[in-house]
């Protein structure tokens, strides 16, 4: 089975535009791997960028559009319906941001191998349960991420979805948040596979034999082309 490197802190710092100065897009990817562990299971059907559009942009739609975006998870009536949907936000979002050096080009191309195709058919390859349990994640509440040197500012505004970001500094300053944000990326995403998965071609049914009789035989094609449909 094909294997991908495991994604470093620089590169994702990359691919979130953290190397610009920019903090939202690697934020929001952390945020979204923390409240939905159940990527772990798609990430062999998807590309990085794919699981890093999906992440970032379906945990900053939870949180901006809490109740919206349940009722749509909850009609929606496939994987790919519910990424697609995430996709139309997180590439556009991605895409802006995104700017691979080209000491980290080789190793972004790796971390991509499907580049975009067969999206439907990778994500047919997950199993039901998987995609129940992933719908389930993001219908659950977003969390509050404070840093430890607010805890105790916030100590009476919602105890139970409060969760502080230790790997941060106690007092973190500018130019050391989106580092620490794209380590501990890469720390919980070194439990993620290795492994990718190709999708499996859909079988097109062979058509029934025919007889041909001496009648029906007519000359081969001599214009020198050749139809393939």
């Amino acid at each position: 089975m094909p294997e991908r490197p495991r994604p470093t802190a620089p590169l994702i710092i990359e691919v979130c535009g953290g190397s610009n100065g920019y903090q939202g897009l690697v934020e929001s990817l952390h945020h979204g791997l923390e409240e939905a562990p159940a990527l772990t299971q798609f990430y062999s059907h998807l590309d990085f960028d794919e699981l890093v559009a999906f992440a970032a942009s379906s945990w900053k739609k939870k949180r901006e559009e809490f109740f919206g975006f349940s009722r749509f998870l909850e009609s929606s009536p496939s994987a790919y319906r519910i990424f697609s949907e995430i996709y139309s936000i997180g590439f556009p979002w991605l895409n802006k941001n995104k700017a691979i050096s080209p000491q980290q080009e080789a190793k972004h191309n790796k971390l991509n191998p499907f580049h975009g195709r067969d999206l439907e058919e990778r994500l047919n390859e997950v199993a039901p349960a998987t995609v129940e349990k992933l719908v389930k994640q993001l219908q659950e509440e977003p969390l509050k991420y404070i840093f430890r040197c607010k805890y105790d500012d916030e100590r009476n505004e919602y105890d139970d979805k409060r969760v502080v970001m230790d790997f941060h500094n106690v007092y973190p300053a500018s130019g050391r948040i989106v580092p620490a944000y794209a380590a501990e990326i890469s720390r919980i995403m070194s439990k993620y596979p290795q492994e990718y998965h190709f999708a499996v071609p859909k079988e097109v049914p062979s058509p029934a034999p025919t007889l041909i009789t001496p009648t029906q035989i007519t000359p081969p094609n001599t214009t020198g082309q050749l139809s393939l449909f």
